[in-house]
């Protein structure tokens, strides 16, 4: 019941920011299991929900100048792999995320790791892992440009790579480009630079909704996170 009522009142939401959107679906929506979105580029979770597999997350960036940026490629990965974590226990899959303080001392004892990246699957093989997850950031900003700093605009571009550890030749998986930008239009495009957010509170929020955002790429995430018009 408590479901139904809840549903009942997201509606209501999704029927004023609709307008023209097909709401054939919403029926479905009502009555039937809660719809979700499939992973965006390709699951982790086995077939057989029972097998356990392991996932290690490797960020890289250039180096940063920007003070207030730095460090962004560890904390993205903290976060993807919380969401992941989240998402992946709710929809039963037996999924396991390297722990990233693991693989930060991994980094650190292999300074020159990036230079392999072509063969992703050996590091994967060192935790233990079936899938590497690498992230390598490209251009990222807080501000909206020409505000002189003043409006928050974060923006990210990187690629994503999935590699099958036990498959490495998989050519099924390309790479992908991403571009992300928070807050979106729809949530009014940027946000006013005030005592109440500080530069630091904004990048916290930013890069927790980037990751969030691509932890959708690998797990079914449900439609009430991401429902807008396509």
């Amino acid at each position: 019941m408590a479901t139904f009522t809840r549903r009942l009142a997201l509606l209501a939401g999704i029927i004023l920011v609709a307008g023209g959107c097909n709401l054939t679906y919403l029926p479905f929506y009502l009555f039937g299991p809660e719809p979700k979105y499939p992973p965006e580029y390709h699951p982790l979770a086995d077939k057989d929900k029972k097998k356990e597999v392991k996932v290690v997350i490797l960020t890289y960036t250039g180096l940063e100048t920007n003070p207030e940026l730095l460090h962004a490629d560890r904390e993205l990965a903290t976060y993807l792999a919380q969401h992941l974590s989240k998402l992946c226990q709710a929809n039963e899959e037996k999924v396991t995320i390297i722990n990233q303080r693991k693989v930060e001392e991994y980094k650190n004892n292999n300074p020159d790791w990036q230079q392999h990246v072509g063969d992703l699957d050996v590091i994967g093989k060192k935790f233990g892992a079936d899938w590497v997850i690498y992230l390598e950031l490209g251009k990222m900003s807080l501000y909206k440009p020409g505000s002189a700093d003043q409006l928050y605009r974060g923006q990210a571009s990187l690629t994503v790579s999935l590699v099958n550890v036990n498959n490495p030749d998989d050519v099924s998986l390309p790479p992908r480009e991403i571009t992300f930008s928070y807050p979106s239009e729809s949530g009014g495009g940027f946000r006013l630079r005030d005592i109440d957010t500080p530069p630091h509170a904004f990048r916290r929020e930013f890069l927790d909704a980037l990751a969030r955002r691509l932890s959708w790429q690998f797990t079914s995430h449900p439609t009430r996170d991401h429902f807008r018009c396509e």
